[in-house]
């Protein structure tokens, strides 16, 4: 693949991220509503619509690697932001923008993603009291 053609494609896979990561977003909003809602069924829907997506952004994520280094010509160190250091501005500007836009998405889902997960670990919590009762509430004297 040319650098060219690696360019065109890094900046697509970015776009298409962007989308993917959006929808992410929503299936763990929708995620945490069920949770909330003691939602299993709710729960297992938007749980599987995350790991669909989770899996799609993770094969982007290493091909995006791959289209780095081939950008840069080279293999350690191949980074979004090294191939934005070496760009002239506009190319730069046109990767650049939508870069920073992601960054920002995937920050947001991981913080979406920790909620969820902490509440889903309150509730085993409080699941597993109501079953087996608190385990050291009682100390023998």
């Amino acid at each position: 693949m040319s650098r060219s053609a690696a360019l065109k494609r890094l900046l697509a896979d970015v776009r298409a991220d962007l989308r993917d990561y959006g929808q992410l977003e929503t299936a763990l909003e929708r995620q945490f509503a069920a949770a909330c809602a003691r939602d299993a069924q709710g729960l297992a829907g938007a749980g599987a619509v995350v790991l669909e997506l989770v899996e799609r952004l993770d094969e982007r994520r290493r091909a995006r690697r791959a289209l780095c280094a081939t950008v840069l010509g080279q293999d350690a160190g191949a980074s979004v932001d090294a191939v934005l250091a070496l760009l002239p501005l506009a190319p730069r500007m046109a990767l650049a923008e939508p870069w920073q836009a992601l960054r920002e998405r995937v920050s947001r889902c991981k913080a979406l993603n920790e909620r969820n997960g902490g509440l889903l670990a309150a509730q085993q919590e409080s699941i597993e009291r109501v079953l087996h009762g608190e385990k050291d509430v009682y100390v023998p004297c």
